[in-house]
């Protein structure tokens, strides 16, 4: 994605300016078109991919643009639809998961998501008899608060529960107990998508329709119109995460709702089966135009949009700093420490003659007197704060922390550059000492940075699907939504703010009703439930909670891959916790990197997988299961069975004796695979099944290394083209070395014997 400034003319009837233009047509291939931006030249080459499928698509080019003294930033050379491009999705989830407890939210009623019978696990309490009393659950807000700890959230010291009201069948007390203005945490991050917070609330009653159950009715007759309620499900704890709108795709979403039930899982907090409803995501999709560029006029707006009084603070210096910052990223780009930025960042301002204090000592104030210090990392002719940050994301925390700062000081404005974002982010952020109000102008919004393609942007209108029970099926309704709004705004349309379902047969969203606001809801604090100081719950204090925190889904696989597996294997796992240690089991005791290790995870990841997934379709097709339903097999690998057995299909101790073996050279690859499946079906000992079965190899290491020779000596060509730099003519010797040896070779043992020789 480019970024132009006020292009005067059009180019293949677009824009040139805008960020669709990144494509052209097949007929256009290696034309060079000019572009007059403010009296500079930029010459802009289409190059034409060797996929091209539709001479009529703009998505079928690279562009390479060159300049000359010219400060245009590029982002990484990637093709875009020109259709696509000229909007911005924006999407925000809110997930409900029922949490693991023995009884239920405000009541003793068992929590039980397996119970079938209708209306069993009810009590006066979740059925909302006159003159109950609800009990606040200790263990469901324990469970909250180790997930916002999880999640490097900010928890509550005050909190409190809330009534919303709304009516609907499935509430049996015409309202239900949330948390509204007073959530448990706040803020926190899940792989670099904002929290906004994390709250506790009961879950509603379930419904069940004629259509989707046939005997809904005690005399067995089917009623098409019918609808029955179980509150089983009534009172059950429901912790509610919201997120920040700053996701961008519907791949995106699938993949926070994957890791965050993950994160459930190994907390303990909650099985988060979605196929049970114990895990529901609902997702806020709005769509906005974006702007045709990202111009400095579209800059100067921004900057005006501080308050009145200070609409041209440092207008100039303001220009100079921005300057400095990307030329800094233009080089170094995101994804380095944070020093690194602030080291690059002062050796320009010295370049350019712009004075500066590093780390200068900024007193703190608290009603009128000093109680500290702060030191930003930049202060500007002692007149604007800088703060340089490398993070994903920059969230509300690091802008209040800048606001307090301004607040506290006799400075008045504070630009907060974040160099770890995408493109770069710049805030302003003006504190009016005069009217003693914090104003942020509009750039201050990562999704509308300074040099974001949305800078300009307003958002679009939010659409809300509700209740998406497989991430398969919110990938595809979010998909469909991001096309159906985009779809209303090309024609001229409107976008109407409602709350839309999934229909998985026509697969489209449908309308619901209109969205409702949180005025709607009448919210108040619960009269029958007591507000908590946190604080002086001992179960609730920091160290409680991180007693027995377990090893997180992102620091397993960072150990995973710090031992020099393959990152599609650490993820394989992380996700399947019972595969994952047994892979602990077998390299326990191996060096990390080591030959041993990583061909155990091959093994694991690749051949007993496999074995795995053959015998849980022979069991589903044996037991007359259902074709996509999981096998006992599959269930005990997830640990999601509470009848695991204690052995993982073959040892630990036996698995080590194959990778001995073939580390050893005394089996070859081939044999190594044979005797997994043997060792499995069997329960013997490798050893001894290769010994019976003749597997071990009789070839000793000279008489590979004369084979190799040989190859070598009848390849001269493949030799030379190795040489040249073509890998592939490797594996083409390795298989002609395999070959000689009527397979009794072992690939990565010939490779390093191939390699040697060609030295």
């Amino acid at each position: 994605m480019f970024r132009y400034i006020e292009p005067s003319r059009t180019c293949l009837g677009l824009p040139c300016g805008s960020y669709a233009l990144v494509n052209g047509s097949s007929n256009l291939q290696n034309t060079i078109c000019n572009l007059q931006i403010k009296s500079k030249i930029a010459i802009l080459k289409l190059y034409h991919h060797e996929n091209t499928a539709d001479a009529n698509a703009f998505c079928n080019f690279c562009i390479v643009i060159l300049f000359a003294n010219y400060g245009l930033e590029l982002a990484n050379s990637t093709c875009y639809s020109a259709r696509m491009a000229t909007y911005v999705p924006t999407i925000g989830l809110e997930i409900h998961a029922e949490l693991k407890t023995r009884t239920k939210m405000f009541c003793s009623s068992k929590n039980d998501a397996d119970e079938v019978r209708p209306n069993f696990n009810v009590c006066p309490v979740c059925l909302a008899h006159p003159g109950t009393l609800p009990v606040i659950n200790q263990e469901a807000v324990r469970h909250v608060l180790r997930v916002g700890n999880a999640l490097k959230g900010t928890i509550a010291d005050y909190t409190e529960f809330d009534r919303k009201n709304y009516f609907y069948p499935d509430l049996p007390k015409g309202y239900q107990i949330s948390q509204y203005e007073y959530p448990l945490v706040s803020g926190g991050s899940l792989n670099e998508v904002q929290i906004t917070r994390i709250h506790l609330e009961e879950d509603t009653a379930s419904l069940m329709h004629a259509e989707e159950h046939q005997r809904i009715s005690a005399d067995m007759n089917l009623r098409q119109s019918a609808s029955l309620v179980d509150y089983n499900r009534a009172g059950v704890p429901l912790m509610e995460l919201v997120t920040e709108p700053v996701i961008k795709s519907a791949e995106e979403a699938g993949t926070f709702a994957r890791e965050l039930q993950l994160l459930l899982r190994y907390l303990n907090a909650s099985e988060a089966n979605m196929e049970k409803g114990e895990m529901r995501v609902e997702a806020n999709v709005s769509v906005a135009k974006a702007p045709e560029t990202a111009d400095s006029r579209g800059y100067e707006e921004r900057i005006h949009a501080d308050t009145e009084d200070t609409k041209l603070l440092y207008k100039e210096l303001t220009y100079k700093i921005r300057g400095a910052a990307f030329a800094v990223y233009n080089v170094l780009g995101s994804g380095h420490k944070e020093s690194v930025y602030q080291n690059a960042f002062a050796e320009h301002l010295k370049k350019v003659g712009i004075s500066y204090a590093k780390e200068q000592s900024i007193g703190v104030s608290y009603e009128g007197k000093r109680v500290g210090s702060y030191q930003p990392d930049f202060v500007i002719d002692n007149k604007i704060i800088i703060e340089l940050k490398a993070l994903p994301f920059v969230g509300d925390i690091e802008r209040r922390q800048v606001r307090y700062y301004l607040k506290n000081s006799s400075y008045r404005l504070a630009l907060l550059i974040n160099f770890g974002s995408s493109p770069i982010g710049i805030e302003r952020i003006v504190y009016d000492h005069i009217r003693h109000q914090t104003q942020i102008s509009a750039d201050s919004h990562p999704r509308i940075s300074a040099d974001n393609p949305r800078i300009s942007a307003e958002l679009g209108t939010k659409v809300e699907i509700k209740n998406l029970n497989s991430f398969r099926i919110m990938e595809k309704a979010v998909a469909y939504e991001i096309k159906r709004q985009q779809e209303l705004l090309e024609r001229g349309e409107k976008v109407a703010q409602e709350t839309r379902g999934w229909d998985e047969k026509t697969g489209k969203t449908f309308s619901q009703r209109v969205k409702e606001g949180s005025a709607d809801y009448r919210y108040f604090p619960d009269p029958d439930l007591p507000s908590l100081k946190l604080s002086e719950v001992e179960e609730f204090l920091t160290d409680a909670l991180l007693k027995d925190m377990p090893e997180l889904p992102a620091e397993r696989r960072a150990r995973y891959k710090g031992l020099g597996i393959k990152a599609e294997d650490a993820d394989l796992y992380v996700r399947e916790t019972r595969l994952g240690g047994y892979f602990e089991a077998v390299v326990e005791g191996y060096k990390p990197q080591s030959r041993e290790l990583i061909l155990a995870s091959n093994y694991i990841a690749n051949d007993l997988v496999k074995i795995i997934r053959l015998r849980s379709a022979e069991a589903r097709k044996s037991e007359g299961e259902d074709k996509g339903a999981p096998s006992r097999q599959v269930r005990d690998m997830e640990e999601r069975d509470s009848e695991v057995q204690p052995e993982f299909l073959i040892s630990a101790r036996y698995f080590q004796e194959i990778i001995r073996m073939l580390c050893a050279n005394e089996i070859s690859s081939r044999a190594a695979k044979d005797l997994l499946a043997l060792s499995i079906s069997e329960k013997r000992s490798p050893s001894e099944i290769a010994k019976e079965k003749g597997l071990f190899q009789t070839i000793s290491t000279s008489d590979i290394e004369a084979v190799i020779a040989e190859v070598i000596l009848k390849n001269p060509r493949v030799v030379s083209d190795f040489k040249a730099g073509k890998t592939a003519s490797l594996e083409y010797l390795i298989g002609q070395c395999i070959k000689a040896l009527r397979g009794a070779g072992d690939p990565i043992m010939l490779r390093a014997l191939i390699l040697k020789q060609l030295e």
